[in-house]
């Protein structure tokens, strides 16, 4: 039966699109391997040059992406059905929901809540003295503004447009040059140029996903080997990616609404229960205490954080600030990410309007970040301040992810808690995982993605290739070759993407589709029950 089932799969792949793009991964993977401090080397200088001289782009761009997400929003165009106005959308609210959430946010939600507040005190933004009162105070605001409206407005950009492609115009690929055929037409499409596009958009979306698994692989390890008393490992964290990589495909052979949607589901019942025992067994009021000067904080700065270059520090001591270093990995990470994000929110997003989609995917993780930095950091930060774990001491010497076993083991029942944190982390980043490789087997596939689902086989493929480039760079250089590879692509997508929402844009108005294709004021916006079954 499995024979079958992959032979009938493999006969669908686009192999004209595959295998030129992971022949081309493969010759840029190769150097640095074969080549390791040369191409470090390289690496380091074309990242230094391009941190110096691009940051105001990424910084700009992503403001600018949510200034356009709430004109969509806000608009008429917020009243268009992403599908047939009369058919139920695919999931329900909490469904959906949660598969947003674990999806797009994962595991490294819980790292930077966990730990980005000691990056804040160690070196503050706007200026403020390291280590102060006031750089204690503003530390979790200033980690919130990397999830607020920017973190999911270049993501949600992509989604309506592509969803509008393939279920109202029935479009059958979920490609780039297939968005880009009202901008550019048939020729460039269906032609030798459409290729080329589709070519690099595969191979820039790699490194993004290799980076997105590259920040939350290491999280799984610190996390584990404290359960098991060792040290952190390039071996375990290769291990402990075989292990999910085993669950992904479990989840692959589930299907959609069965595998991803399920699992999502069910991490974010057990994400609930930890963060309230969190919030009871820890340090309650200065938890709730801490969060409300957050917000207030964080309303008070966020469009100076927002819009933060540091340009006469830049002239000054030769490079930005290191709040302003993190905006460019951030924003650039973001970018390189979001399409494929996109392209499988598209996917889910059947049925729902225009505006639906936006407030979900604009809202969602700001809130989110809210709980996750509010009950995380402000324990952190309690522990921090009384002694009772030392962990700035922790982040300066290991890094941000030691300081999630440190902080969970310091509670009551913590090595009991941690376990079920693993699990937490773990099912994260399968998550996570599945929808970047769902996404990209949609991408590389024959099959009309209107009506079927990408072929397991083209998944599993995907998963193999993006795996394989995380840990390749992962165990040349940690993080830093990542973070570097991310901003390379980052520039290349923010274009990319910026041309899909002009795209999207001449559909709805080719269309007159806030006239065609809006819902009628009978029908239920957020039904329990989706009227079309999917395996």
């Amino acid at each position: 039966m499995g024979k079958k089932i992959f032979s009938k799969d493999f006969m669908t792949v686009e192999w004209q699109l595959l295998i030129p793009a992971v022949a081309i991964i493969a010759v840029l993977v190769t150097p640095l391997v074969l080549f390791e401090e040369q191409s470090l080397s390289f690496m380091y200088d074309l990242y230094g040059k391009m941190e110096l001289n691009l940051g105001w782009f990424f910084i700009l761009a992503v403001n600018i992406f949510v200034a356009l997400g709430f004109y969509l929003m806000c608009s008429k165009y917020g009243n268009i059905v992403l599908g047939n106005p009369k058919e139920k959308p695919r999931m329900d609210m909490f469904t959906y929901i949660s598969t947003i959430i674990c999806t797009t946010l994962g595991a490294t939600i819980i790292r930077t809540g966990s730990g980005q507040w000691a990056k804040w005190i160690a070196a503050p933004a706007l200026g403020l003295d390291p280590n102060s009162m006031e750089a204690i105070r503003q530390a979790n605001a200033y980690g919130i503004t990397f999830w607020g409206f920017q973190y999911m407005a270049i993501c949600s950009l992509v989604i309506p447009g592509a969803a509008y492609m393939l279920f109202v115009r029935k479009r059958s690929r979920l490609r780039l040059s297939e968005m880009y055929r009202p901008i550019f037409g048939d020729k460039f499409a269906d032609g030798i140029l459409g290729k080329i596009v589709d070519i690099i958009f595969v191979i820039c979306v790699t490194a993004g996903s290799a980076v997105v698994l590259g920040l939350g692989s290491p999280i799984a390890t610190t996390t584990i080997a404290k359960i098991l008393n060792i040290e952190p490992s390039f071996t375990l964290t290769l291990i402990i990616t075989v292990l999910w990589v085993c669950l992904f495909a479990l989840s692959v052979f589930r299907g959609l609404e069965k595998g991803i949607a399920l699992l999502s589901k069910l991490n974010i019942y057990l994400a609930i229960g930890i963060g309230v025992f969190i919030l009871v067994a820890g340090p309650t009021a200065f938890i709730m205490t801490y969060l409300t000067d957050t917000i207030g904080i964080y309303l008070s700065h966020s469009i100076e954080m927002m819009f933060y270059t540091d340009p006469i520090g830049t002239v000054v001591n030769g490079i930005p600030a290191e709040p302003v270093r993190w905006s460019i990995f951030w924003w650039a990470y973001d970018a390189a990410s979001a399409l494929i994000f996109g392209l499988f929110a598209a996917t889910i997003s059947k049925g729902r309007t225009i505006r639906e989609v936006l407030l979900i995917y604009f809202f969602t993780p700001l809130l989110t970040c809210f709980a996750a930095h509010g009950i995380l950091g402000g324990t952190a930060v309690y522990q921090h301040l009384t002694g009772s774990a030392d962990l700035m001491n922790t982040y300066l010497t290991k890094g941000g992810t030691h300081v999630i076993p440190e902080l969970i083991t310091a509670l009551p029942f913590g090595n009991i808690l941690l376990v079920f944190v693993a699990v937490l982390i773990v099912v994260f980043l399968t998550t996570t995982l599945d929808s970047v490789c769902y996404s990209m087997a949609s991408y590389t596939e024959r099959l009309d993605m209107s009506k079927d689902q990408p072929g397991r086989f083209t998944r599993l493929v995907w998963v193999v290739v993006i795996a394989g480039t995380a840990l390749t760079l992962l165990n040349i250089g940690g993080l830093e070759p990542l973070e570097m590879a991310v901003v390379m692509t980052g520039s290349f997508m923010i274009i990319a993407e910026f041309l899909m929402f002009v795209a999207s844009m001449k559909m709805f108005n080719e269309d007159k589709a806030w006239i065609t294709n809006v819902r009628p004021k009978e029908t239920f916006s957020d039904p329990q029950i989706s009227t079309e079954k999917v395996s």
